[in-house]
Protein backbone atom coordinates (compact mmCIF):
# COMPACT_ATOMS: atom_id res chain seq x y z
CA UNK A 1 0.00 0.00 0.00
CA UNK A 2 1.27 3.39 -1.08
CA UNK A 3 0.21 6.40 0.63
CA UNK A 4 0.87 10.26 -0.99
CA UNK A 5 0.84 13.72 0.49
CA UNK A 6 -2.67 15.51 -0.02
CA UNK A 7 -0.91 18.06 -2.44
CA UNK A 8 -0.32 15.86 -5.39
CA UNK A 9 -1.65 17.09 -8.37
CA UNK A 10 -1.41 13.73 -10.97
CA UNK A 11 -1.79 10.04 -10.77
CA UNK A 12 -1.08 8.12 -13.59
CA UNK A 13 -1.46 4.42 -12.97
CA UNK A 14 0.85 1.05 -13.66
CA UNK A 15 0.51 -1.07 -17.29
CA UNK A 16 -2.10 -3.73 -14.77
CA UNK A 17 -5.75 -2.91 -13.58
CA UNK A 18 -6.19 -0.25 -11.78
CA UNK A 19 -8.19 0.51 -9.30
CA UNK A 20 -9.07 4.16 -8.17
CA UNK A 21 -10.51 4.89 -4.54
CA UNK A 22 -11.89 8.53 -3.94
CA UNK A 23 -12.21 10.74 -0.74
CA UNK A 24 -13.62 14.13 -0.23
CA UNK A 25 -9.87 16.80 -1.09
CA UNK A 26 -12.02 19.52 -0.48
CA UNK A 27 -9.41 22.28 0.31
CA UNK A 28 -6.41 20.76 -1.45
CA UNK A 29 -5.85 20.78 -5.13
CA UNK A 30 -7.34 18.90 -8.17
CA UNK A 31 -5.78 15.68 -8.51
CA UNK A 32 -5.57 14.35 -12.15
CA UNK A 33 -6.27 10.81 -12.72
CA UNK A 34 -4.91 8.67 -15.82
CA UNK A 35 -5.45 4.65 -15.75
CA UNK A 36 -1.79 4.17 -17.98
CA UNK A 37 -2.50 0.96 -19.14
CA UNK A 38 -5.20 -2.59 -18.41
CA UNK A 39 -8.41 -2.16 -17.65
CA UNK A 40 -8.77 0.74 -14.91
CA UNK A 41 -11.46 1.77 -13.01
CA UNK A 42 -12.44 4.45 -10.40
CA UNK A 43 -15.33 4.43 -7.29
CA UNK A 44 -17.02 7.23 -5.82
CA UNK A 45 -18.40 4.98 -2.80
CA UNK A 46 -16.59 7.01 0.19
CA UNK A 47 -18.58 10.28 -1.28
CA UNK A 48 -20.08 12.07 2.08
CA UNK A 49 -23.51 11.54 1.98
CA UNK A 50 -25.54 13.32 0.14
CA UNK A 51 -29.37 13.33 0.23
CA UNK A 52 -30.10 15.08 -3.07
CA UNK A 53 -27.98 12.69 -4.57
CA UNK A 54 -24.69 13.81 -7.53
CA UNK A 55 -24.53 14.47 -10.62
CA UNK A 56 -21.11 12.42 -12.59
CA UNK A 57 -21.18 14.64 -15.99
CA UNK A 58 -18.75 13.53 -18.33
CA UNK A 59 -17.35 16.56 -20.56
CA UNK A 60 -18.60 16.12 -24.05
CA UNK A 61 -14.87 17.50 -25.75
CA UNK A 62 -12.27 16.15 -22.77
CA UNK A 63 -13.91 13.30 -21.49
CA UNK A 64 -13.67 14.47 -17.91
CA UNK A 65 -15.71 13.43 -15.48
CA UNK A 66 -17.14 16.51 -12.97
CA UNK A 67 -18.75 15.79 -9.86
CA UNK A 68 -21.63 18.21 -8.55
CA UNK A 69 -23.32 17.84 -5.37
CA UNK A 70 -25.25 20.06 -2.39
CA UNK A 71 -22.16 17.55 0.37
CA UNK A 72 -18.70 19.23 0.05
CA UNK A 73 -16.62 17.44 -2.66
CA UNK A 74 -14.17 18.30 -5.16
CA UNK A 75 -10.95 17.35 -5.79
CA UNK A 76 -10.91 14.84 -9.52
CA UNK A 77 -10.29 15.30 -12.52
CA UNK A 78 -10.98 11.64 -14.21
CA UNK A 79 -9.35 10.56 -17.69
CA UNK A 80 -12.68 8.63 -19.41
CA UNK A 81 -10.46 7.78 -22.43
CA UNK A 82 -8.06 5.46 -19.56
CA UNK A 83 -10.57 5.15 -16.80
CA UNK A 84 -13.49 3.20 -18.16
CA UNK A 85 -15.59 1.53 -15.06
CA UNK A 86 -17.07 3.95 -12.91
CA UNK A 87 -19.02 3.35 -9.89
CA UNK A 88 -21.17 5.96 -8.30
CA UNK A 89 -22.24 6.65 -4.39
CA UNK A 90 -24.80 4.93 -2.50
CA UNK A 91 -27.47 8.26 -2.86
CA UNK A 92 -30.04 8.57 -5.83
CA UNK A 93 -27.09 9.53 -8.47
CA UNK A 94 -27.22 10.98 -11.92
CA UNK A 95 -24.70 9.97 -14.95
CA UNK A 96 -25.10 12.05 -17.69
CA UNK A 97 -22.93 10.17 -20.31
CA UNK A 98 -21.50 11.83 -23.62
CA UNK A 99 -21.37 10.72 -27.18
CA UNK A 100 -17.51 9.47 -27.43
CA UNK A 101 -17.31 7.86 -24.35
CA UNK A 102 -17.23 4.39 -23.72
CA UNK A 103 -17.49 3.47 -20.24
CA UNK A 104 -19.29 0.80 -17.96
CA UNK A 105 -20.93 2.77 -14.89
CA UNK A 106 -22.25 1.26 -11.68
CA UNK A 107 -24.71 2.86 -9.94
CA UNK A 108 -24.37 1.24 -6.21
CA UNK A 109 -26.91 1.88 -3.93
CA UNK A 110 -29.97 4.20 -4.25
CA UNK A 111 -32.76 5.07 -7.08
CA UNK A 112 -30.36 6.32 -10.68
CA UNK A 113 -30.81 8.21 -13.31
CA UNK A 114 -29.09 7.46 -16.46
CA UNK A 115 -29.29 10.96 -18.09
CA UNK A 116 -28.04 11.16 -21.93
CA UNK A 117 -30.62 14.49 -22.43
CA UNK A 118 -27.67 16.89 -23.42
CA UNK A 119 -27.03 14.38 -26.83
CA UNK A 120 -29.08 16.54 -28.87
CA UNK A 121 -29.31 14.86 -32.61
CA UNK A 122 -28.14 11.63 -31.35
CA UNK A 123 -30.50 8.44 -31.39
CA UNK A 124 -29.97 6.02 -28.01
CA UNK A 125 -30.80 3.04 -27.41
CA UNK A 126 -31.24 1.83 -23.68
CA UNK A 127 -31.58 -2.09 -23.26
CA UNK A 128 -32.21 -3.16 -19.90
CA UNK A 129 -31.94 -6.71 -20.94
CA UNK A 130 -28.30 -6.31 -22.16
CA UNK A 131 -27.13 -3.44 -19.82
CA UNK A 132 -25.86 -0.85 -22.39
CA UNK A 133 -26.89 2.17 -23.97
CA UNK A 134 -25.83 2.72 -27.90
CA UNK A 135 -24.87 5.93 -29.02
CA UNK A 136 -25.19 6.45 -32.43
CA UNK A 137 -24.87 9.74 -34.53
CA UNK A 138 -26.19 9.01 -37.99
CA UNK A 139 -23.28 9.39 -39.67
CA UNK A 140 -22.02 5.70 -38.97
CA UNK A 141 -20.45 6.35 -35.86
CA UNK A 142 -21.18 4.32 -32.71
CA UNK A 143 -20.62 4.40 -29.11
CA UNK A 144 -21.25 1.93 -26.05
CA UNK A 145 -21.76 2.23 -22.38
CA UNK A 146 -22.08 -0.32 -19.95
CA UNK A 147 -24.64 0.08 -16.59
CA UNK A 148 -25.90 -1.62 -14.09
CA UNK A 149 -28.20 -0.19 -10.68
CA UNK A 150 -29.80 2.27 -12.80
CA UNK A 151 -33.76 2.88 -12.54
CA UNK A 152 -34.37 6.41 -14.09
CA UNK A 153 -33.56 7.04 -17.81
CA UNK A 154 -33.72 10.52 -19.70
CA UNK A 155 -32.38 11.41 -23.41
CA UNK A 156 -32.44 13.72 -25.97
CA UNK A 157 -33.94 14.77 -29.56
CA UNK A 158 -33.17 11.74 -31.25
CA UNK A 159 -35.21 8.54 -32.16
CA UNK A 160 -34.70 6.96 -29.10
CA UNK A 161 -35.72 3.25 -28.00
CA UNK A 162 -36.03 2.05 -23.98
CA UNK A 163 -36.20 -2.00 -23.79
CA UNK A 164 -37.38 -2.92 -20.49
CA UNK A 165 -37.35 -6.53 -18.42
CA UNK A 166 -38.68 -7.23 -15.14
CA UNK A 167 -35.72 -6.88 -13.51
CA UNK A 168 -36.90 -3.42 -14.46
CA UNK A 169 -39.48 -2.93 -12.49
CA UNK A 170 -39.34 -5.42 -9.75
CA UNK A 171 -37.17 -5.02 -6.10
CA UNK A 172 -36.59 -1.99 -3.82
CA UNK A 173 -34.86 -0.39 -7.04
CA UNK A 174 -38.01 -0.73 -8.95
CA UNK A 175 -38.66 0.88 -12.24
CA UNK A 176 -38.08 4.82 -12.14
CA UNK A 177 -39.50 7.86 -14.82
CA UNK A 178 -38.48 7.76 -18.16
CA UNK A 179 -38.15 10.51 -20.36
CA UNK A 180 -36.92 10.71 -23.76
CA UNK A 181 -37.26 13.92 -24.70
CA UNK A 182 -38.00 14.79 -28.73
CA UNK A 183 -37.88 12.47 -32.26
CA UNK A 184 -40.22 9.08 -32.41
CA UNK A 185 -39.09 7.11 -29.13
CA UNK A 186 -40.28 3.41 -28.14
CA UNK A 187 -40.88 1.72 -24.99
CA UNK A 188 -40.41 -1.76 -25.52
CA UNK A 189 -41.73 -3.77 -22.79
CA UNK A 190 -42.54 -6.83 -24.42
CA UNK A 191 -40.10 -9.07 -22.86
CA UNK A 192 -42.14 -8.44 -19.45
CA UNK A 193 -43.60 -11.45 -18.58
CA UNK A 194 -46.19 -12.73 -15.16
CA UNK A 195 -46.87 -9.14 -14.91
CA UNK A 196 -50.11 -7.47 -16.67
CA UNK A 197 -50.14 -3.85 -17.75
CA UNK A 198 -52.17 -0.91 -17.60
CA UNK A 199 -51.17 2.08 -19.91
CA UNK A 200 -52.56 5.19 -19.27
CA UNK A 201 -51.82 7.12 -22.06
CA UNK A 202 -52.72 11.18 -23.06
CA UNK A 203 -51.87 14.45 -24.27
CA UNK A 204 -48.19 15.17 -24.65
CA UNK A 205 -47.22 10.99 -24.92
CA UNK A 206 -47.55 10.76 -21.56
CA UNK A 207 -48.17 7.80 -20.43
CA UNK A 208 -48.44 6.06 -16.64
CA UNK A 209 -47.87 2.31 -16.59
CA UNK A 210 -48.81 -0.23 -14.09
CA UNK A 211 -47.63 -3.80 -13.33
CA UNK A 212 -50.46 -5.96 -11.81
CA UNK A 213 -48.95 -9.69 -10.79
CA UNK A 214 -49.91 -12.83 -12.24
CA UNK A 215 -48.76 -15.25 -9.98
CA UNK A 216 -49.27 -13.78 -6.70
CA UNK A 217 -45.98 -11.52 -6.08
CA UNK A 218 -46.34 -7.76 -5.44
CA UNK A 219 -48.16 -5.20 -8.12
CA UNK A 220 -45.72 -2.72 -9.20
CA UNK A 221 -47.03 0.73 -8.71
CA UNK A 222 -47.49 2.96 -11.80
CA UNK A 223 -44.64 4.86 -13.13
CA UNK A 224 -44.79 7.45 -15.56
CA UNK A 225 -43.13 7.39 -18.95
CA UNK A 226 -42.95 10.22 -21.61
CA UNK A 227 -42.36 11.27 -24.78
CA UNK A 228 -43.37 7.39 -26.25
CA UNK A 229 -44.95 7.25 -29.82
CA UNK A 230 -44.72 3.08 -29.81
CA UNK A 231 -45.82 0.91 -27.23
CA UNK A 232 -44.93 -2.90 -27.32
CA UNK A 233 -47.07 -4.20 -24.38
CA UNK A 234 -45.68 -7.82 -22.52
CA UNK A 235 -46.61 -11.43 -21.82
CA UNK A 236 -48.98 -10.96 -19.25
CA UNK A 237 -52.19 -12.57 -18.93
CA UNK A 238 -54.15 -9.49 -19.92
CA UNK A 239 -53.22 -6.08 -20.77
CA UNK A 240 -55.10 -2.52 -21.49
CA UNK A 241 -54.36 0.44 -22.72
CA UNK A 242 -56.49 3.43 -22.15
CA UNK A 243 -56.34 6.13 -24.65
CA UNK A 244 -57.36 9.86 -23.58
CA UNK A 245 -56.85 12.51 -25.25
CA UNK A 246 -58.13 16.62 -25.93
CA UNK A 247 -55.94 16.94 -28.85
CA UNK A 248 -55.27 15.88 -32.55
CA UNK A 249 -52.25 13.46 -33.11
CA UNK A 250 -52.84 13.41 -37.10
CA UNK A 251 -49.43 13.97 -37.80
CA UNK A 252 -48.05 12.02 -35.23
CA UNK A 253 -48.50 8.06 -35.63
CA UNK A 254 -48.98 6.38 -32.49
CA UNK A 255 -48.53 3.15 -32.19
CA UNK A 256 -49.60 0.78 -29.51
CA UNK A 257 -48.47 -3.21 -29.96
CA UNK A 258 -49.69 -5.79 -27.83
CA UNK A 259 -49.12 -9.78 -27.59
CA UNK A 260 -49.83 -12.95 -29.40
CA UNK A 261 -52.01 -14.72 -27.25
CA UNK A 262 -51.93 -12.19 -24.80
CA UNK A 263 -55.40 -10.92 -23.61
CA UNK A 264 -55.32 -7.07 -24.99
CA UNK A 265 -58.00 -4.08 -24.68
CA UNK A 266 -57.71 -1.02 -26.21
CA UNK A 267 -60.17 1.54 -25.02
CA UNK A 268 -59.80 4.98 -26.46
CA UNK A 269 -62.31 8.35 -25.17
CA UNK A 270 -61.53 12.07 -24.93
CA UNK A 271 -62.48 14.96 -27.27
CA UNK A 272 -60.84 16.45 -30.81
CA UNK A 273 -60.09 14.89 -33.97
CA UNK A 274 -58.66 11.67 -34.21
CA UNK A 275 -58.30 8.66 -36.48
CA UNK A 276 -58.25 5.14 -35.71
CA UNK A 277 -56.98 2.29 -38.27
CA UNK A 278 -57.50 -1.65 -36.91
CA UNK A 279 -56.69 -4.26 -38.41
CA UNK A 280 -59.01 -7.38 -37.62
CA UNK A 281 -57.88 -9.39 -40.22
CA UNK A 282 -55.34 -11.99 -37.89
CA UNK A 283 -57.53 -14.59 -36.38
CA UNK A 284 -60.29 -12.08 -35.18
CA UNK A 285 -57.21 -10.11 -33.51
CA UNK A 286 -56.50 -6.37 -33.86
CA UNK A 287 -54.09 -4.09 -34.20
CA UNK A 288 -54.55 -0.28 -33.60
CA UNK A 289 -52.05 2.71 -34.55
CA UNK A 290 -53.34 6.07 -34.55
CA UNK A 291 -52.91 8.89 -37.45
CA UNK A 292 -50.86 8.06 -40.73
CA UNK A 293 -52.82 5.91 -42.98
CA UNK A 294 -50.94 2.66 -43.15
CA UNK A 295 -52.03 -0.84 -41.83
CA UNK A 296 -49.48 -2.36 -39.47
CA UNK A 297 -49.19 -6.64 -39.57
CA UNK A 298 -47.97 -7.41 -36.24
CA UNK A 299 -50.12 -5.91 -33.53
CA UNK A 300 -52.82 -7.68 -31.56
CA UNK A 301 -55.82 -6.46 -29.36
CA UNK A 302 -58.48 -8.71 -28.92
CA UNK A 303 -61.38 -5.87 -27.67
CA UNK A 304 -62.36 -2.37 -28.70
CA UNK A 305 -63.79 -0.11 -26.96
CA UNK A 306 -64.96 3.86 -27.51
CA UNK A 307 -66.22 6.65 -26.17
CA UNK A 308 -66.63 10.35 -27.17
CA UNK A 309 -66.56 11.92 -30.05
CA UNK A 310 -64.73 13.52 -33.97
CA UNK A 311 -63.43 9.78 -33.95
CA UNK A 312 -62.66 8.28 -37.66
CA UNK A 313 -62.62 4.40 -36.93
CA UNK A 314 -61.01 2.63 -40.58
CA UNK A 315 -61.47 -1.46 -39.95
CA UNK A 316 -59.62 -3.51 -42.17
CA UNK A 317 -61.85 -7.41 -42.62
Amino acid sequence: TDYFDGYITKIIGTQGHDTFILADRTGLPDISLEGGGGSNSVSYENLPNDPNGYTFEVNQSTGEISVIGTASFSGYKIDTATIRSVKLTNNNDTFKGSFDSDVSVDGALGVNTLDYSNLNGINIIIDFQLRNVVKNDNKGNYHTDQFQNFQSVKTGDGDDKIVIVNSTIEGTGGAGDFDVGGGRNILDASNISNYSMTVDYGNNYEASIGYTSDNGKPDIGAKNYKGFQEISLGLGDSNVVNYTHNTTYESNQLVFIGQVNVSNTFNFKGTGTQKFFVDASNNENFFITTGGSQFLTTTYFNELSAAGTNYSLDIKA
